[in-house]
């Protein structure tokens, strides 16, 4: 099954990344698939729309341990995200 592992973030880029989810900033930020709609879960990224393709029987998983910066192809590790509070 295809899928994202968890990689050891380096210390120089450990201090996180905070990330608003409001257009235009959130079409910035995608899962590995390339889809900009995913949540923070306690312990990973989940993507519907990756559900939705496993579910019509691609081999993706909708589970992702990083996003991927659509403007600068750097991976951004599940334990540096930090999700701004729309309110």
């Amino acid at each position: 099954m295809v899928g994202t592992q968890s990689q050891p973030t380096p210390a120089a880029e450990s201090e996180g990344v905070t990330i608003s989810r409001r257009p235009p900033e959130k079409y910035r930020w995608r899962c590995p698939g390339g889809h900009v709609v995913w949540d923070r879960t306690n312990n990973h990224i989940w993507c519907p729309a990756c559900r939705r393709e496993a579910e019509q029987g691609r081999d993706i998983d909708p589970e992702h341990y990083h996003i991927v910066d659509d403007v600068t192809g750097r991976e951004i590790a599940w334990e540096d995200i930090i999700v701004e509070d729309d309110a």
